[in-house]
């Protein structure tokens, strides 16, 4: 006699794994209160649940695998009961591919969701020229303001950027980079985030300091870094470099900057738990000028002393950073 294709009885199997689940769907509430086995399995279930509804998004999307594998667990044994004998080996093989089927889109649907739901950091109206006239305004070049969506939804990142240009002398001109970014749960799970966290800094140092554009050339040597609070109170990790310009800048991004200014750079990064985001911002303001041969104004002797140095839009700068809004 001879035994049945493996097709043949990987079909039996899987055909019996989908009674089994059928089974369960209909004596899932048999006998409910008179087995304290399916009594203490409901009762832990419902616990979970209520727990996980606090998560109402995650709970949409675990509530098939909830519901498939509490009518797996009462059909599986109704079916053994029934049989006299345990599900085989391929039972098992079939078992374990609807889960994958069931679980894969399930968790990609919840982590696509959540990412989603994205706060874009950005500076209050309160603090831009909109809304107190300081003269920082939200620079519309696309190139430095945008917002996108990558990797099939599972990325979203977006860019704020603010410039303050009241011309070649004081209060000197600064810009202000803010870049917020949330995958899910890359950026919103426990000690994953810290991690992202830590790459996005190291990320942004690597950024600025391989920034030689235009002839802008920063001080390795001048670095000042630590640990702060924004004014929301999440703590941050930043950075500080001094640079300056060599040549004036081609790029309308930074045309405010002309050969010859002395620059302050800052990096800042944290997390931002209420929005499950990663942010990270870049703050450049220039603070003076080299006057040294072929740079700004150095043939003029007045030159220095109409255009000292002054830490004015440096110390706003830092000001705007801590003032970032990312909730």
């Amino acid at each position: 006699m001879t035994s049945k294709p493996a097709y043949q009885r990987f079909e039996k199997a899987s055909k019996n794994v989908l009674n089994m689940v059928y089974a369960g769907l209909k004596g899932m509430f048999v006998g409910l209160l008179s087995e304290p086995r399916k009594f203490i399995v409901f009762v832990v279930l419902l616990i979970l649940l209520i727990l996980v509804s606090y998560y109402v998004l995650l709970l949409l999307f675990l509530t098939p695998i909830i519901i498939f594998y509490i009518a797996l667990y009462v059909g599986r044994g109704i079916w053994e009961e029934r049989r006299k004998r345990r599900v085989g080996r391929l039972g098992s093989v079939f078992i374990f591919i609807v889960t994958i089927l069931i679980v894969s889109p399930c968790l990609y649907g919840y982590f696509v969701a959540d990412t989603s739901n994205f706060k874009t950091a950005n500076l209050p109206k309160g603090y831009t020229d909109a809304g107190s006239h300081n003269g920082w305004n939200l620079v519309m070049d696309p190139n430095m303001t945008w917002d996108k969506t990558e990797q099939g939804g599972l990325v979203r990142a977006s860019s704020r950027s603010y410039e303050f240009d009241k011309g070649q002398s004081r209060p000197y001109p600064g810009l202000i980079f803010i870049l917020t970014l949330k995958s899910t749960p890359m950026t919103n799970m426990p000690y994953v985030a810290d991690s992202t966290e830590r790459d996005v800094a190291s990320q942004l140092e690597k950024t600025i300091l391989g920034f030689t554009y235009n002839g802008l050339t920063i001080d390795r040597n001048s670095k000042v870094s630590g640990t702060g609070k924004t004014m929301d109170g999440h703590t941050t990790m930043y950075f500080e470099y001094n640079g300056k310009v060599e040549q004036t800048p081609n790029d309308a991004r930074l045309s405010g900057f002309v050969s010859g200014a002395k620059v302050k750079i800052r990096g800042e990064t944290w997390k931002c738990s209420e929005s499950g985001t990663i942010v990270s911002v870049a703050g450049v303001a220039q603070y003076g000028y080299t006057f040294a041969p072929g740079t700004f104004k150095a043939q003029e002797v007045y030159a220095q002393k109409d255009y000292p140095d002054d830490i004015a839009t440096w110390t706003t700068v830092k000001n705007l950073i801590n003032n970032v809004k990312c909730k």
